[in-house]
């Protein structure tokens, strides 16, 4: 008996997930970015010839999403097409430099008080003082964590190099009570709800989301990653031990966070400009 078109499009969509993960070695954020794609390019009838990726990817480009939308767009038909032996030949929009948006000591401090629940806390506070990206967060298993030493391995990173970062006490003091209330034996410190599979970027998302409103400060996952690296600097850290600790593989994307310290700079204008 044939396939229908239902069948056959998650049989597609599922090969393109297979390849993008062991062909292509992209970060299970990504993943999802191009699975959404690909999902609304099928069900919207478009078939796989350059014409229709030409005409969708327009269609997108007219649309008021972001830069980086288009460019996960252009990515995705990219990579969907040469899987199936089709080079696609579309550009990807350029991005518009953006500065890292973050919050101060202060309302990290009201964000972290207005978070009642344990794991959540923990989860929050681990990011805000180890500036993880949000997916190696999610990835955290027990075996990459040592109490003993205070340390967390860090495996499937976005430059596939692994590192280990530094806890503090107060978060040692939670990850351990954490531990203790924390039912099932699932490999993952956060996992899924009766699954032993890491809990979904977008349910931290939605979490995250949550407490913004409550607390009344906005907050994202990776301005969590971004206040970290912030702090560290205008507390006076090293900027090449800041670049092992975010996992960067050029100086210069750690030194953005100089550069875009508006407090610091600031501060070092009012401290130094000559009086006349």
């Amino acid at each position: 008996m044939p396939q229908t078109k239902k069948e056959t499009e998650k049989d597609m969509i599922e090969t393109f997930y297979i390849y993008l993960k062991t062909e292509k070695g992209l970060a299970e954020s990504s993943v999802e970015h191009y699975i959404r794609v690909i999902k609304n390019y099928l069900r919207n009838g478009y078939k796989i010839t350059i014409t229709d990726a030409k005409k969708y990817y327009l269609l997108k480009l007219k649309t008021t999403e972001s830069t980086y939308y288009h460019k996960n767009v252009c990515y995705a038909l990219k990579h969907f097409f040469a899987m199936n032996g089709i080079e696609l030949p579309i550009k990807s929009p350029k991005l518009e430099e953006k500065r890292r948006e973050h919050i101060s000591y202060r309302d990290a401090l009201i964000f972290l008080n207005n978070i009642d629940d344990l794991r959540d806390k923990t989860m929050v506070l681990l990011q805000l003082t180890t500036g993880l990206r949000p997916q190696e967060l999610m990835n955290i298993t027990l075996n990459d964590l040592d109490i003993e030493k205070g340390t967390i391995t860090i495996r499937k990173t976005k430059t596939k190099v692994d590192r280990i970062v530094y806890l503090k006490t107060r978060v040692l003091l939670l990850l351990e009570r954490y531990l203790h209330e924390r039912k099932g034996t699932h490999k993952y410190l956060w996992s899924c709800k009766n699954k032993d599979a890491p809990m979904r970027l977008h349910r931290y998302q939605k979490l995250l989301r949550k407490y913004s409103k409550k607390s009344g400060i906005k907050v994202t996952p990776y301005m969590l990653r971004h206040t970290f690296a912030t702090l560290f600097i205008r507390n006076g850290g090293d900027i090449k031990a800041l670049k092992e600790i975010m996992g960067h593989k050029q100086i210069e994307t750690t030194e953005r966070y100089i550069h875009e310290d508006e407090e610091r700079i600031r501060e070092q204008a009012l401290k130094h400009t000559p009086e006349f």
